[in-house]
Parts: structure tokens; C-alpha cells; sequence
């Protein structure tokens, strides 16, 4: 696990964190389409990295929200969710405007492939995010 400067270890939100800052630096300074990311200058990159579980804090709803909110008019909105939808990434953050339990059932639509009880569990996660999104904004994103 890994730790701070003062050798306390980091939770796993801080990491989700500290990997989304080290994401966003790689993806948006290589020269890319990535530079065209409304993402890219995101001053929370954890943003796109919200917990999705049933004890998700209205805060970390707020700032999912305000992420998909962000990825509603990116121009590059395709290639990203084309990112998200690999193996590597599909479990974790907001890629292509779509949180990662609606990629697991994305991409289980498509492909007809079963979900485990984790990737449903995800699934769910996700619907009750959008649910509260809803709630709270009065208009599903």
C-alpha cells in the first residue's frame, strides 16, 4: 500500500486520487486528442473517480455530478468512453461520461457476457449515483 510523506498510509480514496492526477498528467500532456479533454483542466481529477458503492456521501455525489456534467459536452466524449470500456479501466472512474458500473452493464449488454457479484454490485452503485444525481438535480445526466 502506499504511503504519505509522513508514512501514514493512504486510504483508498487518497490513492484513487493521487493515480487520477498522475492519469490526468500523462493523458493530457502526450500531445494528443486528450488535449482536447474539457477534463484536462480539471483542477479535482479525483472528481472522475467517485466511490460508487452504497455509501457514497452527498459531496462525492456533488462532484460525480458536476464531473458527468463536464463530460456532456467533451469533444472527445466517444474516445474516451472507448478507453473506459477496456479491461484495465472499466472498473474504476468516469470515462466517456459513464460511471463504471454503467460500463460493466454496457458492456455486458453487448456482449452478453455475465456479470460477477462484484461487477453487479458495481451495477447498482451506479444506478443509485444516477438515482441521487437525479434527486438532487431535478433532470437525469
Amino acid at each position: 500500500m502506499a504511503r504519505k510523506p509522513n508514512g501514514r498510509k493512504l486510504r483508498p480514496r487518497e490513492q484513487q486520487a493521487i493515480d487520477a492526477q498522475k492519469l490526468f498528467a500523462h493523458l493530457t500532456h502526450d500531445g494528443s486528442l486528450w488535449d482536447n479533454a474539457l477534463c484536462a483542466g480539471a483542477t479535482y481529477p479525483d472528481w472522475w473517480y467517485p466511490a460508487t458503492t452504497n455509501h457514497i456521501t452527498l459531496d462525492e455525489i456533488a462532484t460525480a455530478g458536476m464531473a458527468l456534467e463536464i463530460c456532456t459536452a467533451c469533444p472527445i466524449r466517444d474516445q474516451c468512453l472507448e478507453v473506459g470500456m477496456q479491461d484495465d479501466d472499466i472498473r474504476y472512474g468516469i470515462w466517456g461520461g459513464l460511471l463504471s458500473g454503467e460500463r460493466l452493464a454496457l458492456r455486458a449488454k453487448t456482449t452478453g457476457k455475465r456479470l460477477t457479484n462484484a461487477e453487479q454490485m458495481a451495477v447498482s452503485g451506479a444506478r443509485i449515483v444516477r438515482a441521487r444525481l437525479s434527486k438532487m438535480n431535478g433532470a437525469k445526466l
